[in-house]
């Protein structure tokens, strides 16, 4: 059975509100946080203190509050991975630019039609 509780905060109480919450642990026993910016928005969900070779994942925003920058990493010893975003004029996700260990690994590109609906996207592989 899942792990879940629902908290409503009114008034006072909401000044008392950090921006980092720690989770019990999931189906994997390991217990995870997450922190928040000033605006709401996930930047961070990570194992807690102690809890190595776990899942970590950062998330960076531009100013209209969409995702710009992901970097995750699947366990301590494997290398990062980032995910790079950019937006067309219609606000819509154009294109991903992935990198591995710093290096460019694929590059996707996105194409959408008048009811702004994905109709295509086309993938670059690079392996230098």
């Amino acid at each position: 059975m899942p792990w879940i509780n629902n908290f409503m905060f009114t008034g006072a109480e909401l000044d008392h509100l950090a921006n980092t919450n720690q989770l019990p642990g999931g189906a994997s026993g390991v217990p995870t946080g997450a922190t928040y910016d000033a605006y709401g928005n996930l930047i961070q969900i990570y194992a807690k203190a102690g809890s190595s070779g776990y899942p970590s994942l950062n998330l960076a925003y531009d100013a209209l509050g969409r995702v710009v920058r992901m970097v995750y990493q699947e366990t301590a010893a494997s290398v990062p991975q980032v995910e790079e975003y950019a937006y067309g004029a219609d606000g819509l996700r154009a294109w991903i630019r992935t990198l591995t260990g710093g290096v460019l690994s694929t590059i996707k590109h996105k194409v959408y039609n008048d009811k702004r609906q994905l109709v295509s996207e086309y993938e670059a592989q690079y392996a230098p």
